[in-house]
């Protein structure tokens, strides 16, 4: 009995001992080189270190110096140059998992493919760490990253797992875009993420917010954006697209101050606005809205000092104030967007030394109906008064400019059920001169008014050298149509007026009177093949010209 206890005791002693070689065996550097070559011939991670430091005072931690840690099978790299390991009494049960790890001075690698991490921890814990993650869409780095998981329980699909988390960074770059002085703290969970509190300094700017991202939809309860300078390659209406390719966004309150953005043929810059319950999905809404800016350049289009305020109410966008200026020119005006009948109405308007021209094909653009797929397909205007404007068309055929044009327009609709027309109300327009094709024209004025599908243009008249010319004209444009009629009376006027319009009749540099009545089809092409009517000219009771006007051909009888 007594050589039994004897042989256990010495068992016992050179257990011990075997433990004191070993653990001293594995803090020298020939001994953690050793233990690295070994964990990475019996684990699927190439595993490099230096040195392993223990002290008796804390036994329950541990510290690795010069961690490289390699899954074979993948690129990710996570490297540190400590890396403390504390444990717990769980250690002895759930040796994968401990209580507290932290990573100190390193670099965390990513590529597409999440590796699965043996590990997990009551606390993950970094302290000036770098992080970066290269995908196809999606480029991170970030630098100084100093903060936790607790508790960390990472998945073979998800490397964070569950857990509340606090990070702050120094700098980095999300897609090119630097960022700096990052600080956010939530609760995470796959498929939920809970945002208490994001701030940084981006883009030159500042940004903070909180909120949630679940069933892919981010949900705000507040973002504020300062300062913002952000650059864009995309077009406006590629930029629109790509943005539908994101998660759905709601935002119970967005402040934007003093942003500044710009891309391929688009900028806009000292933007500031407030938006109350903002969503994006694939379309924009929001219930109460103000904004205001001080320059916005889309293509050849240039505004300035554009102030607005809006709301919406179930499907219908209400402009309750609109004011910009445009070509040196001021705009004012208020209306709404009904978009289940695709109804835009202009409740009051007004235009205030505004200089336009008109686009190159813009007759061709109103021939045409709109796109069925359009979200407008009828255009009211209730009020619109213009006051001393300049309206000018350089088309080369037959150039037009009107000078100092004021006028009025009621009730009208200029759209109907995507056709371009004028409907139900009235319009007045006078000038202070102009010019038609060359011809000047002093005091023009018209005045319109709709009956039925018919546009009547009950007067027109300019002053044309010491004479005058005036008429009537009218538009039938029910069932699609858009066959006029017209009458022009010229008096004491140069007979070689009409020649110089485009009729190509015979050429007189006389002074008289003429009349000419004119019918064709504005839907036809060319519009002057479908021309018809008669031309006579006299001078007292001489007459100069009388001619038959046929499919566009003109029949001089003198």
């Amino acid at each position: 009995m007594r050589w039994l206890m004897k042989s256990l005791v010495s068992l016992i002693l050179i257990v011990i001992l075997f433990i004191i070689i070993i653990y001293a065996f594995i803090q020298t550097q020939w001994g953690a080189q050793k233990t690295s070559e070994w964990l990475t011939q019996y684990t699927d991670y190439d595993i490099r270190f230096s040195g392993i430091e223990h002290d008796l005072m804390q036994p329950e931690q541990v510290i690795v110096h010069d961690l490289l840690i390699n899954p074979k099978q993948d690129k990710a790299i996570v490297s540190a140059k400590s890396a403390q390991i504390r444990l717990n009494w769980q250690f002895f049960t759930t040796p994968s998992h401990l209580q507290k790890i932290t990573l100190e001075n390193g670099n965390i690698d990513f590529t597409n493919k999440t590796p699965s991490i043996p590990l997990s921890a009551d606390i993950l814990q970094f302290k000036n760490m770098a992080l970066r993650s290269e995908k196809a869409d999606f480029s991170f780095d970030a630098k100084k990253i100093t903060g936790g998981i607790t508790p960390w329980l990472p998945t073979s699909t998800d490397l964070i797992g569950a857990g509340h988390f606090q990070f702050s960074i120094a700098s980095g770059m999300i897609n090119n875009n630097e960022f700096s002085n990052f600080i956010i703290s939530g609760q995470y969970q796959p498929n939920n993420i809970q945002i208490e509190k994001l701030g940084t300094r981006l883009l030159n700017g500042s940004l903070s917010l909180s909120g949630q991202y679940q069933d892919n939809q981010w949900k705000f309860d507040e973002v504020y954006m300062n300062g913002l300078r952000w650059q864009s390659s995309q077009t406006f209406d590629e930029l629109i697209q790509s943005l539908s390719e994101y998660p759905r966004v709601s935002i119970k309150t967005l402040n934007i101050v003093d942003l500044t953005a710009e891309g391929k043929q688009w900028a806009i810059s000292g933007f500031d606005g407030q938006f109350a319950q903002l969503n994006w999905d694939n379309a924009l809404s929001f219930t109460t809205g103000e904004l205001n800016t001080d320059d916005i350049v889309f293509q050849n289009e240039h505004v300035t000092d554009l102030i607005a305020k809006l709301n919406q109410q179930n499907n219908q966008l209400n402009l309750d104030n609109l004011s910009l200026r445009y070509e040196k020119g001021l705009i004012k005006l208020a209306g709404h967007w009904n978009k289940d009948n695709k109804t835009i109405t202009i409740q009051d308007a007004t235009l205030s030394g505004f200089l336009y021209t008109l686009p190159e094909n813009w007759l061709t653009f109103l021939a045409q109906p709109i796109d069925n797929k359009s979200n407008i397909q009828n255009i009211t205007i209730e009020q619109l008064s213009i006051n001393q404007s300049i309206l000018i068309d350089i088309t080369p055929e037959f150039p037009f400019q009107f000078t100092n044009l004021t006028g009025k327009l009621q009730n009208l609709m200029v759209a109907k059920e995507g056709e371009w027309g004028l409907w139900q109300g009235s319009a007045v327009l006078n000038a202070d001169s102009g010019t038609l094709n060359r011809i000047e024209l002093r005091r023009p004025d018209l005045n319109i008014v709709t009956r039925h599908d018919n546009a009547i243009v009950e007067q027109y008249s300019a002053f044309i050298g010491n004479g005058i010319v005036r008429g009537s004209a009218a538009l039938v444009q029910s069932n699609q149509q858009r066959q006029f009629s017209l009458i022009a009376n010229g008096l004491n006027v140069p007979l070689s007026t009409l020649y110089t319009l485009g009729l190509k009749t015979t050429y007189s540099d006389e002074i008289g009177q003429f009349t000419l009545k004119l019918k064709g089809d504005l839907r036809s092409k060319p519009v002057i093949s479908t021309l018809n009517g008669t031309l006579t000219g006299n001078k007292g009771e001489q007459q100069i010209l009388n001619a038959v006007i046929q499919n566009g051909e003109i029949i001089n009888h003198l």
